[in-house]
């Protein structure tokens, strides 16, 4: 997949920032190897890892059963999208439905998380079959989930597919310490990710807070998602509860039932507050609807 490299002012504040809180990562930084991509080995080796460490999933096809749990300020690395697969095993899911991620990430140091390299794949396939009309299954199953005050995450070349609920979701109110987010999703692909009014590549749920201040557009204060490759999902990005982000220069193909690309919610009974903000600008559209 060929992506097209964007260069601004905005991704220059936003790599300054990042490089700022790399520095300031302690200079004891180790790499942590994990035994296999199995869920017991990944969690294991998370356990052993302090912030600034780097953990290494080989390259394989796993079977992923349960979850695992993990703080902000760690890089979770596979040997690439195309050789490292966590695959959903089992049903994440009770009687009634429900589901949990795969990776749910605490952000409670303030460092930057970051996940590269890795494919995470759901089990849509196993729960609608071919279905993309009706829902079949009650189970949401997502990727990578975020709570809390995120800064300055990574996620890059890696792959988002076969999950009902999202491939990525953040949520703000949630974890150790609720707040906005900021960070850039980058040289990622989103493939049929699917369900009856979900079914996203990246969701954002902010931080109702953001509505105190005024709005900051054109700086690093948002999630920036950007040169993805989005195919078959409902939603590329929506957003809610006082988000913030950026959706430049992705590639979108078939959106599921002609939903729009980049969604954001107004105010709802479902969240206290609306999207705060949303850019969207260099994006290319092949059989799906723009906003």
């Amino acid at each position: 997949m060929d992506f097209r490299i964007s260069v601004g002012r905005r991704l220059l504040a936003l790599c300054l920032a990042m490089l700022a809180a790399t520095y300031a990562m302690p200079s004891n930084a180790k790499v942590i190897r994990a035994r296999s991509g199995l869920t017991a080995d990944l969690q294991a080796a998370i356990y052993r890892a302090a912030t600034g460490d780097t953990i290494i999933i080989p390259a394989g096809r796993f079977p992923f059963t349960g979850k695992v749990l993990a703080p902000d300020g760690i890089h979770i690395k596979g040997a690439g999208r195309d050789a490292t697969y966590l695959i959903m095993s089992d049903y994440h899911g009770g009687p009634n439905g429900g589901g949990y991620a795969m990776i749910t990430v605490d952000a409670r140091t303030g460092r930057p998380f970051i996940f590269s390299g890795i494919t995470l794949q759901g089990r849509l396939d196993q729960l609608q079959g071919a279905n993309r009309q009706t829902a079949v299954t009650k189970v949401q199953d997502q990727g990578l989930l975020i709570k809390g005050a995120a800064k300055d995450v990574q996620i890059y070349d890696s792959r988002f597919t076969k999950f009902t609920r999202a491939g990525i979701e953040f949520i703000g109110s949630q974890g150790s310490a609720p707040g906005e987010q900021t960070g850039v999703i980058y040289h990622n692909e989103f493939i049929d990710n699917w369900y009856t009014y979900l079914g996203y590549g990246v969701a954002i749920q902010g931080s109702a807070k953001s509505w105190q201040r005024k709005i900051a557009l054109g700086t690093s204060n948002a999630v920036f998602v950007e040169d993805n490759y989005f195919e078959l999902n409902r939603h590329g990005v929506t957003s809610n509860d006082g988000a913030n982000y950026v959706a430049r220069y992705n590639t979108v193909v078939d959106n599921y039932q002609d939903a729009q690309s980049f969604d954001a919610h107004g105010l709802s009974p479902a969240w206290p507050r609306g999207t705060r903000s949303v850019e969207i600008y260099g994006d290319r559209f092949t059989g799906a609807k723009v906003v």
